[in-house]
């Protein structure tokens, strides 16, 4: 090897550990996984000698690839529907003679892939790899590290939400004061569009909705049956439901098809064996997923929503029965006063 070869060698390793260093260093600057990606995605394609690359993540709870970052790929390929065409399209694209493609991975799962190419053929492919791969495991782990960030912050989050909502719920015995807050927590920390929270009348064996956020307030008018509607058949199961789409949904009430309804997460409101009616966080308009862990922290609100309306039943014929003897003692004192009045005559 002549001293330029040797030189351009020596070049090209400075190059590729500057790399590492800086991807390294910018994974370290910001919890923003989006933007991170994209800046690393210009230093990996400049230092390779690419022309255009791509970054994969996997969600987990959809067990589906999605792009989050690219640099010029063909116009076809970010117009996929999923990352998974995506990523298929490019490994299959004949224009692209230089191909090179490696999983992120941590913990020994893989939480993504990093793509990227030419149009030009690779002299030193192998190597290439290599430093991929590199790249790769380092990206990997920052992904999930920010994963178990936002799971911490997430869990902290819903610690306060229902902190906040056991106050409000210890603090109030008025329903008319107490469930929408309720109600209002449940759809801010779930992050949705609105809410209704449906109680069912035992007098008249209907559903009523009295409670509404974000959403036109006609719908307090809407009565349906102990079937109807996915409060409903949340009251009659007793389990929490998932509608994806409610404008299809054969249950549907009309009244809220018209208003929007796009998905619906609904939980059952009992205690023991009452059943109160259905606590329920929906979008608009858009259709949107429901996690587990969402169904799970919303099946908790609905147990304090629970508490509240029994709260405020106790508290309502605590209020019954204490008129009850007033009037009583109220009689009492007046039958004495008569009495007492006639003996004083005679």
């Amino acid at each position: 090897m002549d001293s330029s070869q040797g030189r351009e060698s020596y070049e090209r390793v400075l190059s590729r550990l500057e790399m590492i260093n800086n991807v390294t260093s910018a994974l370290t600057q910001s919890f923003d996984v989006e933007k991170t990606l994209d800046d690393i995605l210009d230093t990996v394609i400049e230092v390779l000698g690419m022309e255009l690359g791509a970054v994969f993540l996997l969600d987990k709870e959809e067990q589906g690839l999605t792009l989050v970052a690219h640099r010029s790929l063909p116009a076809e390929i970010p117009e996929c529907e999923t990352g998974l065409q995506a990523s298929r399209m490019l490994a299959r694209h004949e224009e692209l003679l230089c191909k090179l493609a490696g999983p992120m991975r941590a913990k020994g799962e893989v939480n993504g892939l990093l793509f990227v190419g030419a149009r030009t053929a690779c002299p030193l492919l192998r190597q290439e790899e290599e430093l991929l791969s590199t790249i790769c495991n380092i990206i990997g782990t920052f992904v999930e590290n920010v994963r178990l960030y936002q799971e911490q912050v997430r869990d902290l989050q819903i610690e306060r939400s229902l902190a906040q909502v056991a106050e409000e719920v210890s603090s109030e015995l008025e329903l008319d004061r107490v469930l929408p807050k309720v109600m209002k927590i449940a759809v801010d920390v779930l992050d949705t569009d609105g809410g209704v929270l449906a109680l069912l009348d035992q007098e008249r064996n209907v559903i009523t909705y009295p409670y509404l956020h974000e959403l036109p307030p006609s719908l307090a008018d809407v009565t349906a049956t102990k079937g109807e509607g996915v409060s409903g058949e949340v009251m009659t199961t007793g389990l929490p439901t998932v509608i994806d789409n409610y404008q299809t949904y054969p249950r549907a009430i009309p009244a809220f098809v018209e208003a929007g309804l796009a998905s619906v997460a609904s939980v059952p409101i009992v205690s023991g064996d009452r059943t109160f009616g259905a606590l329920n966080i929906l979008s608009i308009n858009n259709v949107r997923s429901f996690s587990e862990r969402d169904m799970t922290l919303l099946t908790a609100i609905g147990r304090q929503a629970a508490i509240a309306i029994e709260n405020a039943y106790l508290y309502e014929n605590m209020r019954f029965y204490a008129r009850k003897i007033t009037q009583a003692q109220e009689s009492e004192r007046k039958r004495i006063a008569r009495e007492l009045h006639d003996d004083t005559i005679q």
